[in-house]
C-alpha cells in the first residue's frame, strides 16, 4: 500500500465515521426533542434521508470489495438507498416549503401581462 491508497482509506474512513455520526445524532435529537422542533415532519425526513445515505455509503464502500454476487448486490442496494435519500430529502424541502407555495388555482390570480404594453421591462432603468 503506497501513500496514495493509505491517504485514500484513512479520508474513507473519516467520512464513513463523519456520516454514521451526523446519523446518530440528528437522529437521537429527533427522537428526544420532537416536540420542541417547529417541522417534525421535514426534520425527520432529513434525518432518515442521512441515515439512508450513510447506509449506501457504508455498502458502497464495504461490499464494493467484495466479489461476485455480493459486489453486484452492493451495489444494486447502494444505488437503491441513494435514490431513496434523495427522494427524502425532496419530501422534506416540500415539508418546509409547501406552507410559502402558493399555486394560481388556489388564490383565483393569474398574473399575465399584456405583450403589447409597455408596463414591466428594462425601459425606465437607468
Amino acid at each position: 500500500m503506497n501513500g496514495l491508497e493509505t491517504l485514500t482509506t484513512v479520508a474513507t474512513a473519516v467520512q464513513l465515521i463523519g456520516l454514521v455520526a451526523a446519523s446518530a445524532l440528528l437522529t437521537f435529537s429527533l427522537l428526544k426533542y420532537r416536540y420542541q422542533v417547529l417541522y417534525p415532519e421535514g426534520v425527520a425526513l432529513i434525518a432518515g434521508s442521512l441515515v439512508l445515505l450513510t447506509t449506501a455509503a457504508v455498502t458502497d464502500h464495504l461490499l464494493a470489495g467484495g466479489s461476485g454476487g455480493v459486489a453486484v448486490a452492493g451495489e444494486y442496494l447502494s444505488r437503491v438507498a441513494y435514490t431513496a435519500a434523495a427522494v427524502g430529502i425532496a419530501a422534506a424541502t416540500w415539508q418546509f416549503a409547501r406552507d410559502f407555495v402558493r399555486f394560481p388555482e388556489e388564490t383565483g390570480e393569474i398574473d399575465i401581462k399584456d405583450v403589447d404594453s409597455d408596463e414591466g421591462g428594462f425601459e425606465h432603468a437607468e
